[in-house]
């Protein structure tokens, strides 16, 4: 049964007359008369009653009229749908956050995304780094802000800047450089340098930004995770290195003094895999990179 053999029938027991619906449809009128016949060979029943001036729906035929206007409808709709997935105006979209930077890096941009297109249900979960990375190359979600730098696997993903940070550095109100209201990384040489355990992700895209400024740590201390870096840099009097300003608003005797080198600079990138074809992802890289949307 061929849906345009439908759309005909409908048509044709709203103008009940065959002249009149075959030029509308701009087709003959013996093959208009021919689809409805086969249409009743397929359904095996008869849907009109055919005169010389006349054509009425029989008993069957309304009924038909009546199931095949709601089909044409839910059908028309659905290929809508279809439409609307395929140039990526509607269907889901699942977002990996920064758990420590969700408001700077999509307080806007999540709003103006959901306004320019509402029809697409975003998903969105908190990671760390690592984690996110995990994530991505996983496919648990479809994009996700990744610290720039090489990390194992990097080449599977894409990666569009949405934000370019200065280096900060963590430490102690009692630290000798705590009184500064910018460093240098000449100013750390001396200094034991503070990495995350878990987050090699983070931590790769720290030591890339060593690197750049020639820069060798003359100690590094690991601690678990960001969570507990504010306890490190106390028992320590060691430096924490972070892209942006993170605040421990818990921990008042902490400072973050800008790093000013250039090269220590870090970059922050919407990432999703090169193999991810779904279809939202272009809307929101153009949201976020070519829309009005600020980031930290």
């Amino acid at each position: 049964m061929k849906i345009e053999y439908i759309r005909e029938f409908v048509l044709l027991a709203e103008y009940k007359n065959f002249s009149l619906a075959a030029k509308k449809l701009f087709i003959a009128q013996s093959v208009l008369s021919r689809h409805i016949a086969d249409l009743e060979k397929d359904i095996g029943a008869q849907l009109l009653l055919r005169g010389t001036h006349f054509v009425e729906l029989t008993e069957f035929g309304q009924k038909a009229y009546r199931i095949f206007t709601k089909i044409l409808s839910q059908y028309d709709s659905l290929s809508k749908e279809a439409v609307d997935y395929r140039s990526g105006l509607s269907g889901a979209l699942k977002i990996g956050m920064l758990y420590y930077s969700i408001k700077r890096d999509f307080g806007d941009l999540l709003p103006k995304f959901q306004a320019e297109f509402p029809n697409i249900s975003v998903t969105s979960s908190p990671y760390q780094p690592h984690t996110m990375y995990e994530a991505l190359i996983d496919g648990r979600i479809d994009i996700g802000v990744l610290w720039m730098a090489r990390h194992p696997g990097f080449e599977q993903l894409n990666y569009r800047i949405i934000a370019t940070s200065n280096a900060y550095a963590l430490l102690s109100v009692h630290h000798r450089l705590a009184g500064k209201s910018s460093i240098r990384m000449a100013d750390l040489a001396d200094e034991t340098i503070i990495l995350l355990e878990e987050d090699t992700v983070f931590n790769k895209a720290v030591t890339e930004a060593l690197d750049r400024c020639g820069f060798t740590p003359a100690r590094t201390q690991y601690t678990a995770h960001v969570d507990t870096v504010p306890f490190t840099v106390r028992e320590t009097n060691g430096v924490h290195i972070t892209g942006g300003k993170v605040v421990f608003p818990q921990f008042d005797d902490l400072r973050a003094i800008l790093i000013s080198d250039e090269a220590m600079q870090m970059e922050r990138a919407l990432a999703y895999r090169k193999d991810n074809v779904n279809p939202a992802i272009p809307h929101f890289i153009e949201v976020a990179c070519g829309g009005n949307v600020s980031f930290g």
